[in-house]
């Protein structure tokens, strides 16, 4: 469903679970996605992402961000963005 969410988890250094929300994104959210990494990919340009939400709650801001033919994943310290499966 589109904007279906979940339940994410991770474990934190002291091996404390740290649950946050996780948005699943939809069959064109990952198409544009994928359109977009394979022209950066074509133009030789890579890119760095932030979440607003957690520089503005004063957290690290940087995102663990993979996008692949089978899965996508968005990933901070607040919340995770996946797509699992082709949005071909």
């Amino acid at each position: 469903m589109i904007n279906d969410k979940t339940s994410a988890q991770i474990v934190g250094p002291d091996g404390a679970v740290a649950n946050k929300p996780a948005l699943i994104l939809d069959h064109n959210e990952a198409q544009l996605l994928r359109n977009y990494k394979k022209f950066l990919m074509k133009h030789g340009m890579r890119e760095a992402v932030y979440c607003n939400d957690c520089w503005e709650g004063n957290r690290d801001d940087g995102m663990r961000a993979f996008v692949t033919d089978s899965q996508i994943l968005f990933e901070c310290r607040c919340r995770s963005l996946f797509h699992q499966g082709q949005s071909y």
